[in-house]
């Protein structure tokens, strides 16, 4: 038996239909990964001494619920207008790349200080910071202390890049010995 021509589907299949897309929307809905929790796990690998970088994608993600969520930056950093995001210990490096978060009220820190005691055999390495208004390049060649001055922060948070890398640099904890602090100034 063939439908008459022009006739409409019952009400209950149309119904039947949109359950099911009513069904299929909150499953999507309820898959996908709310913003702060999507920031939390990021910044647990970034301190559990996972070797992850922060793509372009991940790094908006936290700007923007940073200006969102006031509450972020003290669960983050506490009061400072700077700070380690990645795994350290009392600024000392556990992976070769650092991500650092600063805060327009930073302006008191002028540059980062680097102080190298990583064996001679690791040496030379490049160190390469880079932000989102600049980017320095340096060659560490021996043991010692390392200044890169920092360009005044902007009027919204920042991440900032610090890589270390080289031929014979192995991304080994133990092989960084490289501390990492921040020098205030005038």
């Amino acid at each position: 038996m063939k439908p008459a021509p022009g006739r409409l589907p019952s009400l209950g299949f149309v119904a039947v239909i949109l359950v099911y897309a009513a069904v299929a929307g909150f499953f999507a809905w309820g898959a996908a990964t709310p913003p702060l929790d999507r920031i939390f796990r990021v910044t647990q690998a970034l301190r559990g001494n996972d070797r992850m970088r922060l793509g372009a994608d991940v790094r908006a993600l936290l700007l923007r619920e940073l200006r969102d969520h006031l509450a972020l930056r003290q669960a983050l950093l506490g009061e400072d207008g700077i700070g380690i995001l990645s795994a350290h210990q009392g600024g000392w490096l556990a992976t070769p790349t650092a991500w650092l978060l600063r805060f327009p009220d930073s302006e008191r820190v002028r540059a980062l200080r680097l102080e190298v005691h990583t064996a001679p055999e690791h040496l030379p390495f490049t160190l390469t910071v880079r932000g989102p208004t600049f980017r320095k390049r340096t060659t560490v060649s021996v043991p010692g202390a390392i200044e890169i001055a920092l360009p005044p922060p902007g009027p919204e948070p920042e991440i900032i890049e610090v890589r270390l890398g080289g031929k014979r640099f192995a991304p080994d904890p133990s092989e960084l010995a490289v501390r990492l602090s921040f020098e205030e100034g005038p």
